[in-house]
């Protein structure tokens, strides 16, 4: 299990709306056999996990079973609302957090100064920005010269 940031649950709930148009990922939300605590791709490997999850397919059915039973399905909804946004949220983690962490790269690289700039674009594959700025330049051209002197040099050993 990941430890995801506070950010990467911001940004896979702003997803959920657009996820949710996926009809695949729609009907798999329904699928509450994700309601497990193991991923669905991912089954239990021993006695304890599969306990965990016969518990957690239990409390599921019950939760609807009563829901169902009491015609209160208001609360029914809201059960299986929850369930299916957070199946969504879930498998929407990786890619929000690649998300969050470009995010913050984006905030780092207006902290550095020109030439850390210019290295940051050449190590990234960025084309070189037009400036005359000669800090930017020369970060970004000792770096790029760098990385084609350490191609060059591979290709020769080959």
């Amino acid at each position: 299990m990941f430890d995801y940031s506070k950010r990467t649950y911001d940004i896979a709930n702003e997803m959920v709306a657009r996820q949710l148009k996926d009809r695949t990922i729609f009907w798999e939300a329904l699928d509450f056999s994700d309601a497990n605590s193991t991923n669905h791709y991912d089954f239990p490997r021993n006695d304890a996990q599969w306990q965990i999850n016969k518990t957690c397919e239990d409390d599921f059915i019950k939760s609807v079973s009563d829901a169902v039973v009491a015609d209160d399905y208001a609360a029914l909804g809201k059960f299986l609302g929850k369930q299916i946004k957070d199946y969504v949220v879930k498998i929407s983690l990786f890619k929000a957090d690649c998300k969050a962490e470009h995010e913050q790269a984006f905030n780092d690289y207006y902290d550095f100064n020109d030439y850390e700039r210019g290295e940051w674009d050449a190590v990234h594959g960025f084309p070189a920005e037009t400036t005359d700025n000669v800090h930017y330049q020369n970060g970004y051209n000792v770096t790029y010269a760098q990385q084609q002197n350490a191609d060059a040099k591979t290709e020769v050993q080959s």
